[in-house]
């Protein structure tokens, strides 16, 4: 349905799911009108040289270097890697092993302690950002080191290099996960800033349109927006508001939801926070180091927070007040589609939006009781308890066979399961099982 909006010629559009492949949860945005906070730099830093899909970076300092931030400290010849930055300046003090809770594998992580002082290297604003050509823009990207996107790792750059021609971009200003208000504080505070990097996609990618999605509840940024937008005269924008059932906002649901299931165009997808670490790179040669997360459950104070990239998860908690209500579970990247940490010397990552505390409630598994809940719900039309039974019998193969890899992992089926079966995580090593066959 449209709505029309007096004096302005923009289209306002609300998509309603048509195929009830949705659920409603409660509201937990409880930060949504809390401005972002910057806390004191950490003591140190610890930064995985894998933060994307693909190859691992190798790293070109060692131990006992002094680096400044900003600095390139690991990186690979590998066109779809993404180069290291270190996100402070100290000195490289060694390398540690963490695991990545998304996959269970170990990864190696450069450590610097922090000399106190901030000091960064020279960043230079473009003198004229519209003479830059398409392919330094995109070189200027993958120097940065940009990877994001809520749901999905993979390297700002290679979303720029399609392999062919890209009808339309959606920018993911919505949230995908329950407590999550990354995006829509990014849109509310920096509406140049994201408009300028928003201008470097267009001049990239060329599409015809180029749909920004917000919750429908967020008409104070809806407004804000436009009228950045209708100063701005870029015509070729248009916003969607998006209703707040989930995962409405999914990466791998908004197509749908804006195009149709039966329409396939080629489409490229950005949320806020990457939309902002392409307008850093390209205008102020400014590399990724610095990340925008949610910090909410049982902890003192709920807030919005710009941290430096390896930043101990134990920092940005004391900063916030500590733990309240005895909490001993930490989750991170959504409340639905995350993952589990108990360390909290964890760092935050190039990919971390949000981190959530709660309690470590053991629900025992079931058996499948054939409810069929988990299929009414999936917004991939997949069949999870199928391919659950498939990834706990080991039969990976099979589980390919029935489009394990359509599923973009929002958790929805996990949630809804009444024999609590953690359908999600089996999946999870299914795909994870079937790369490395890919990778022999």
């Amino acid at each position: 349905m449209n709505i029309s909006v007096k004096g302005n010629k923009l289209a306002l559009i609300l998509r309603r799911n048509a195929n009830n492949k949705a659920i409603r949860l409660p509201d937990y945005g409880i930060t949504a009108a809390s401005p972002v906070e910057t806390p004191p730099l950490p003591p140190n830093v610890a930064l995985p040289i894998l933060q994307q899909y693909g190859e691992a970076c190798k790293a070109i300092v060692k131990k006992g270097d002094i680096v400044l931030g900003g600095q390139k400290i690991a990186d690979s010849e590998d066109f779809n890697a993404t180069p290291l930055h270190a996100s402070l300046s100290g000195e490289v003090t060694g390398m540690v092993k963490i695991i990545d809770p998304a996959t269970g594998r170990p990864v190696d992580a450069i450590v610097i302690t922090s000399d106190g002082e901030d000091k960064c290297i020279e960043y230079k604003a473009a003198a004229n950002p519209e003479s830059i050509s398409k392919a330094d823009m995109i070189s200027m990207v993958r120097e940065a080191g940009i990877i994001g996107n809520e749901t999905d790792a993979n390297p700002a750059h290679i979303r720029l290099s399609p392999p062919g021609k890209t009808d339309a971009v959606i920018i993911n200003a919505s949230q995908c996960e329950p407590y999550l208000t990354t995006n829509t504080r990014l849109m509310s505070e920096k509406p140049k800033e994201m408009l300028t990097g928003i201008n470097i996609i267009n001049r990239i990618l060329s599409p015809s349109i180029i749909y920004i999605a917000i919750d429908s509840t967020r008409m104070d940024i809806t407004d804000n927006l436009m009228r950045y937008i209708k100063h701005s005269g870029a015509d070729y924008l248009k916003i969607v508001l998006l209703e707040q059932i989930y995962p409405y906002a999914a990466e791998g649901n908004l197509v749908n939801i804006i195009f149709g299931e039966n329409t396939k165009p080629g489409v490229a997808l950005f949320d806020a926070s990457t939309v902002l670490a392409i307008n850093d790179a390209v205008i102020n040669s400014k590399p990724f180091i610095e990340k925008t997360v949610t910090l909410a459950g049982s902890v003192s104070k709920a807030a919005n927070l710009r941290v430096r990239i390896g930043t101990p998860i134990s920092h940005i908690i004391d900063y916030c007040g500590g733990i309240k209500d005895a909490a001993d579970k930490i989750i991170i990247n959504g409340l639905l589609s995350g993952s589990t940490v108990y360390d909290q010397s964890f760092p935050v990552t190039k990919e971390t939006n949000s981190i959530i505390l709660g309690h470590n409630v053991t629900s025992e598994e079931g058996d499948c009781i054939r409810c069929g809940k988990c299929i009414e719900i999936c917004p991939a039309r997949l069949s999870p308890t199928l391919l659950a039974a498939y990834a706990k019998a080991g039969r990976y193969n099979e589980c390919k066979e029935a489009y394990v890899d359509n599923c973009f992992e929002c958790g929805a089926c996990s949630y809804i399961c009444p024999s609590n079966i953690p359908i999600l995580q089996y999946l999870r090593v299914a795909k994870s099982e079937l790369g490395k066959k890919v990778a022999m």
